[in-house]
């Protein structure tokens, strides 16, 4: 007996996609990322500013416990406004006339967003108590436009805590 050759198949038989299944799986997948793309992005901005108000308190608290174990002063200098950085250094005193520079250093904040001191101050200087040298109170404001600010403020003593702010504008 002859088998006959057919054209038609029968669906059970068949593997794979058709091109209309493939071009409705490919239209459904564009809709979820054109809907999740953006949410991911504000995502991520939110974690670079966590990231670095976070590398602030570090090194505020790097400062001051350093400044109370090596029996020494430490200060933290921002390079040329604290949106570009700053530098955690030890300046030589008499009892310890090596300076330690670049103790740690931190880059300028990510594009987008404004890192400001409300009183303008450049430096924050630990003393060998841990207590900071200036006794006013230091406010430190991050923004990124349409976010919730994060917000640092430092005490007399040193201490510091972090909060969330206002939506920035």
């Amino acid at each position: 007996m002859i088998k006959k050759l057919s054209i038609t198949t029968n669906m059970n038989t068949m593997k794979g996609l058709t091109l209309i299944e493939l071009m409705v799986t490919l239209a459904v997948v564009a809709i979820l990322v054109a809907i999740g793309l953006p949410r991911l992005q504000g995502m991520s901005a939110g974690n670079r500013m966590a990231s670095t108000i976070n590398s602030l308190a570090a090194d505020l608290a790097l400062a001051r416990s350093e400044a109370i174990n090596r029996n020494r002063t430490f200060v933290i200098t921002a390079s040329g406004g604290w949106a570009n950085g700053w530098i955690v250094s030890a300046p030589p005193m008499p009892s310890a006339p090596t300076p330690i520079n670049n103790f740690s250093s931190r880059g300028p904040v990510p594009n987008g967003m404004t890192f400001v001191e409300s009183g303008g101050l450049l430096t924050i200087t630990y003393l060998n108590t841990g207590i900071r040298a200036n006794t006013a109170n230091l406010v430190f404001t991050l923004c990124a436009t349409g976010k919730s600010s994060r917000i640092i403020n430092i005490n007399a003593t040193g201490r510091y805590t972090t909060s969330l702010g206002a939506i920035c504008p």
